[in-house]
């Protein structure tokens, strides 16, 4: 603004302004090509990564003004050495761009800033500037030129669409990237094409995996319920005749909830049994698959909740915003009735909240042209005509294809993080953790500075929910905006849960800034100093406490785990040796439970009688033979050591242990969703063995579980890389979670491994 003035006035006191706030805008880049931001809301200084457009386009669209306006040798080269640090610094916009040219799509806001980098770097590139700046440039004109791509970002986007929030600013900023290309490159001069790969961008959400069909699975054959149906979203309450029922966990061929956080409420007592039942969220489609593919159907969506004031909410129906600021006070209900055109076999109604209070919807009834019927979402699933086949018909688990497949397996993690944050439908933090650990080991393996950061950022929603007693719950819903840390939900506080996510706090914070492994630590700390250690009974055994409402004060085996987990590498990181000593006296417990043919002693989470379980119920046991493999990896004790080991061994080799199990002496055949998905984390005990290279057994067995994960139709059988709104996705975040854990693990064994004491 004071360069503008200055140009029409002439008066040197805009001059004077401008040129120090220029100086002191550029002292803000430091040597790598952070920035260091003044935050309007507190005294100290943030850190900002290079790539944080939304707060950092502002600073560098100044001194590209002042650069282009200035007569002053020495601020122009201030700013313009400023620029190149953030350019081409170790932590610059070049070292966190895709194929050398983009970054990945976050928020939209953020997003909306992206689509004007390149008028910035067009600016500088009227001076000598970095050498891969032009190519860059050229990169990213041909992205934002692409509707296809640039529609990600809102760049020509619909305004309801999934991408719309923000779509005429990031179609303003496009435009002046665009203006600013036109003067830079000569008339006729060649752009480059652009690279059109799933890490240029994040896909449209939920309609980009393979298994979900180009067009709803229609045929006469596949035709489910002739029409009108009526939804009813009652994952808890009674059954209300003539209507079919949907819950948030429920997935069925022809409808489900898409891309977003959603849970089932019920109010006890409500006479209304419609009413009474209802599905809340803050950000999420409900897809429903109908024949004939391409036309009109009437729509009846019933909004509210017998206990809650809700919204405002908008509703998008394919597309189109049929609803916006819809509120209902408590005990109001409210019916939208609007018509929309299928698209592809599909009606997507998306219900957005704009405030913390979120949306309620109790029914939805769908209505269609005589005939029309409820179809299939999903294309059906290849044939596999051999479940676990012979190892020698296995690609081999070169280090190039465990790459190509992590690379694919965080890729699947990226594109499908459900809105509002965390890897999981439900908001469950145990799920989220595995998820977390998989994408963040994938970043640092592969070297993908972004997926550190979505892994981070996470873990920072989580660590500042932590309540004032010191715990966490055991669940999350709403945005980061919505945070009400000082009124938690106390019902789930369980040990079991909430340890596989505290444990990713001590796991991270070696590989985060100084910052936020401070923070990370501390939070960390508070728990297991107010809540972990006092709860340690005398044998050394957690119980699980409260979950569900409900008290649970005996021995569990699986919350044992996830503490021994959590203190044994919080003991690693920290060097504090009560942590250390906690962890070894679970161990020792756990140890004893793997009994001599494999199978384990388990100590349920709400009876005092113990359950012999065979080796394969990887539901629980993942956690404990987990435990014993962090105390293995970081104890000093050198007889706890050994004890761990001959456990683990035991679980893998003995009699009755898992490979007695195994199809060819290396996989299972799939069980329930949520064993298979722990399934999935074998390679990962396998990848740590200590004697990996040395040990045939373990070698040859740790390849084989890569190469039968490496075919994306059997994985899917267990949930990895399964579409989340799929009939195999309950846990398909979780389960590709796990995956990435072992993949990264066979290619580098220490990653996230905290050093032993």
């Amino acid at each position: 603004m004071l360069v503008a003035l200055h140009r029409l006035t002439g008066e040197d006191r805009y001059r004077i302004a401008a040129e120090k706030s220029a100086r002191w805008l550029a002292v803000r880049v430091d040597s790598t090509g952070k920035i260091q931001m003044a935050p309007h809301d507190r005294a100290a200084p943030i850190l900002l990564e290079s790539v944080r457009f939304g707060d950092i386009y502002y600073l560098m669209e100044a001194l590209m003004f002042v650069a282009a306006w200035t007569d002053d040798p020495a601020l122009l080269a201030t700013m313009d050495g400023a620029f190149d640090r953030w350019i081409a610094g170790s932590a610059g916009l070049l070292s966190q761009t895709h194929n050398g040219y983009w970054w990945p799509t976050g928020d939209l806001w953020t997003a909306s800033k992206m689509a004007g980098i390149p008028a910035l770097l067009c600016e500088r590139l009227r001076r000598p500037a970095p050498a891969a700046l032009d190519e860059m440039v050229r990169h990213q004109l041909s992205w934002l030129d692409d509707d296809r791509l640039s529609r990600h970002i809102g760049v020509r986007a619909s305004m309801a669409s999934v991408s719309g929030d923000y779509a005429l600013v990031a179609t303003g900023f496009a435009g002046l990237s665009a203006a600013a290309g036109l003067r830079y490159l000569p008339e006729g001069a060649a752009v480059a094409p652009p690279v059109d790969e799933w890490r240029s961008l994040r896909p449209a959400r939920g309609f980009t995996v393979p298994e979900l069909a180009d067009t709803a699975y229609l045929s006469p054959g596949n035709r489910r319920r002739k029409l009108p149906v009526h939804f009813d979203n009652a994952g808890k309450g009674s059954f209300v005749p003539k209507t079919v029922r949907i819950g948030a966990q429920w997935r069925a061929p022809g409808y489900a909830w898409f891309d977003g956080n959603v849970r089932d409420g019920f109010v006890e007592g409500e006479p209304n049994l419609l009413w009474a039942s209802y599905t809340e969220g803050d950000d999420a489609t409900m897809v429903v698959a109908v024949d004939p593919p391409d036309s009109l159907y009437t729509i009846t969506v019933g909004l509210g909740d017998p206990g809650h004031a809700r919204g405002p909410m908008d509703v998008v129906a394919n597309d189109s915003l049929v609803a916006t600021a819809i509120v209902t006070a408590i005990g109001e209900h409210r019916d939208i009735t609007f018509r929309a055109r299928a698209k592809a076999g599909r009606l997507a109604v998306r219900l957005r909240a704009a405030s913390c209070a979120g949306f309620s919807i109790t029914d939805m009834n769908i209505e269609g042209p005589s005939p029309s019927w409820l179809g299939f979402l999903f294309a059906p699933a290849a044939p596999i005509p051999y479940l676990v086949p012979e190892s020698s018909s296995l690609p081999p688990a070169t280090p190039e294809m465990t790459r190509r497949l992590l690379r694919r397996m965080a890729g699947f993690l990226v594109d499908q993080q459900p809105n509002g944050g965390g890897w999981s439908s439900w908001g469950l933090w145990y799920q989220t953790a595995f998820a977390v650990r998989g994408i963040l080991s994938a970043g640092i393996v592969l070297s993908e500075p972004s997926w550190r950061e979505a892994a981070f950022t996470v873990i920072d929603r989580f660590a500042a929910e932590q309540h004032a007693s010191g715990s966490w719950s055991a669940g999350y819903s709403g945005a980061d905006s919505c945070l009400t840390p000082e009124t938690p939900d106390t019902s789930s506080t369980n040990l079991a849960d909430v340890g596989s996510m505290a444990l990713v706090l001590s796991l991270a914070a070696p590989e985060a800034s100084a910052e936020r492994r401070e923070r990370w630590l501390t939070a960390a700390r508070r728990y297991a100093d107010a809540i972990i250690l006092p709860e340690q009974l005398a044998d050394g055994a957690f119980p699980n406490r409260k979950w569900m409402g409900r008290d649970y004060r005996g021995p569990y085996s699986v919350a044992t785990a996830t503490q021994c987990s959590n203190l044994m590498v919080l003991g690693s990181v920290t060097q504090d040796v009560r942590y250390t000593m906690a962890a070894e006296r679970a161990a020792a417990w756990l140890s004893g439970t793997i009994l001599e043919d494999g199978r384990v002693a388990l100590h349920p989470h709400d009876s005092p009688n113990q359950k012999i379980l065979d080796s394969t119920k990887f539901g629980d046991l993942f956690y404990i033979i987990e435990a014993l493999v962090w105390t293995r990896d970081l104890t000093r004790d050198t007889r706890l050591r050994q004890r761990c080991q001959a456990a683990i061994d035991r679980w893998l080799t003995g009699t009755k242990g898992i490979k007695s199990h195994a199809l060819g002496g290396y996989w299972w055949p799939p069980m329930d969703l949520w064993a298979s998905s722990k399934m999935a984390g074998v390679p990962w005990i396998l990848a740590r063995e200590p004697n990996r290279g040395g040990k045939p057994i373990i070698d040859n067995w740790l390849d084989r579980s890569i190469g039968w994960l490496s075919d994306p139709d059997r994985a899917h059988l267990i949930g990895v890389g399964a579409h989340p709104s799929s009939n195999k996705g309950d846990y398909s975040l979780t389960a590709t979670g796990f995956a990435a854990m072992g993949l990264a693990s066979a290619l580098d064994p220490g990653v996230l491994r905290p050093a032993a004491r």
